[in-house]
């Protein structure tokens, strides 16, 4: 079962609840899938928005307000006021959240930032969302930053608040690089004209990785914009998309995890978790494939790696700080519509075999990052392409029936996860050279490389395709 689950692991799967944390605006139930209380762990790094995501000129005269009223606020935070905090708190919020628990989120998200360094006032803005607004302003620390958001009700009460790390550019540049040598591709047009340059990312690094070769950034730099899956910045700090990730990943229909996966892959996933101390009851209500990603991501952290390190964060992050446009190839709706396409049965597997895979030793994740890291395109291959296996330890305990069953399962995930997104990234690719903009290339390894591919795609399409040495 290699083959799709190193799919999975190119996938950019951190929008999974991707706030790190969060008290429930007024509009959720209270009782939905337990998410009202304040305080919850979840995965996250974000970077900045960009000057493009910002508010039209109807929304800027109407922010100034907003902004200063989540600048007050966030400042109150660095202060430690968290008293004064608790009192703009709205009737909703002030029944999930008090002073006391305000400031055990608020320490607990600070506490690897170091020492506060400013409030970067001129990357604040304001979004509407349904009725409400909200505004969201950038707290820099020494180590990290933390983006403030608050959603306003009438006047200046807060109806809910949302934390997230992100990166400010003084922790996006390096003065020196690493030895890394990650494969980067020049692609110009058949009749000439502008060209872009390809990369493959990988969702989990470590900071081995960075600063990045000149020859890297060199490029980035000479783009006019830069390509991704999707804009995994936004989708952290938009709240409508933040909202539209908790709602979409929670079961609707009354159920929990344990009606749609085994009792014993629900068990061993837990206990998994609670070794890391990361298990939450609020996850019982996360659909099948949240609980997937939070496992990979649980995997990543004893691998050494972080999607904090990721190669979409750091150019997406980098993008935003600089100002320089993104552009999405899919949305947030479209990879999560496409996770519900896999069925419960599959899930089950890649949530027990990613556990099972790493206590027998098994670091795929880690392999990969190795083969990236160092440029290796044959081993890449080898460890993204491999065939089915039926005598794969993960299927131990199946029928032969169910073993087919599943590996038919898995074939056809895999088509829709790689084969048929490379087909419209392809297009996607071809439209960009096409245009007149410059553009920097940035999806999941797995997609460029293979017979499947799209610098394969490219150079059968009459495309020019060199790889950059450096």
């Amino acid at each position: 079962m290699k083959r799709i689950i190193s799919a999975l692991l190119c996938l950019a799967l951190i929008f999974i609840l991707p706030a790190c944390r969060n008290a429930e605006p007024v509009e959720a139930k209270a009782d939905s899938a337990g998410v009202s209380s304040a305080g919850t762990e979840l995965p996250s790094d974000a970077g900045e928005p960009s000057a493009s995501s910002g508010p039209d000129s109807e929304a800027e005269e109407q922010a100034p307000d907003y902004i200063k009223a989540a600048s007050d606020f966030a400042m109150m935070l660095v202060g430690g006021d968290y008293e004064g905090c608790a009192d703009k708190f709205g009737p909703m919020l002030a029944a999930q959240i008090d002073a006391q628990t305000l400031g055990q989120m608020w320490e607990s998200t600070i506490e690897n930032c170091g020492a506060f360094v400013r409030l970067d006032e001129a990357r604040a803005y304001t979004r509407p969302y349904s009725v409400y607004s909200y505004s969201t302003v950038f707290c820099e620390f020494e180590k990290n930053g933390v983006a403030v958001t608050a959603l306003f009700g009438e006047g200046e009460q807060l109806v809910s608040l949302l934390m997230n790390y992100y990166s400010p550019l003084s922790k996006l540049t390096y003065e020196t690089e690493s030895s890394a040598r990650p494969m980067l591709w020049k692609v110009t047009p058949p009749e000439g004209g502008a060209a872009m340059y390809l990369m493959g990312s990988m969702h989990a690094a470590d900071a081995s990785l960075y600063g990045l070769p000149r020859t890297v950034t060199d490029a980035f730099d000479s783009c006019d914009a830069l390509a991704l899956e999707y804009d995994i910045v936004d989708a952290a700090l938009d709240f409508n998309l933040y909202m539209q990730a908790q709602m979409e990943l929670m079961y609707q229909d009354g159920t929990k995890i344990t009606d749609h996966i085994s009792r014993e892959t629900y068990d061993k996933a837990v206990a998994f978790l609670t070794e890391q101390g990361l298990y939450n009851s609020m996850y019982d209500y996360l659909q099948a494939s949240g609980w997937s990603s939070i496992i990979d991501q649980a995997v990543y952290k004893l691998l050494g790696l972080d999607t904090a390190y990721g190669v979409d964060m750091y150019f997406a992050s980098l993008a935003h700080a600089t100002g320089k446009e993104v552009l999405s190839m899919e949305s947030q709706q479209f990879q999560l519509d496409m996770l519900k396409k896999a069925p419960d049965e599959l899930w089950d597997l890649y949530i027990s075999a990613s556990i099972d895979k790493y206590k027998e030793g098994s670091s795929l994740a880690k392999d990969l990052y190795s083969a990236y890291f160092s440029g290796d395109e044959a081993a890449l291959s080898g460890l993204l392409y491999d065939d089915y296996d039926p005598d794969d330890p993960v299927l131990a305990g199946y029928t032969e029936e169910e073993k087919t069953r599943l590996i038919e399962m898995d074939r056809q995930f895999n088509d829709i996860v790689l084969t048929q997104r490379n087909k419209t990234m392809l297009a996607k690719a071809e439209e960009y050279l096409a245009g007149d903009k410059k553009v920097f290339f940035l999806v999941g390894i797995a997609h460029l490389l293979g017979e499947d591919g799209i610098i394969s795609g490219l150079a059968a399409d009459g495309y020019n395709v060199e790889r950059v040495y450096y």
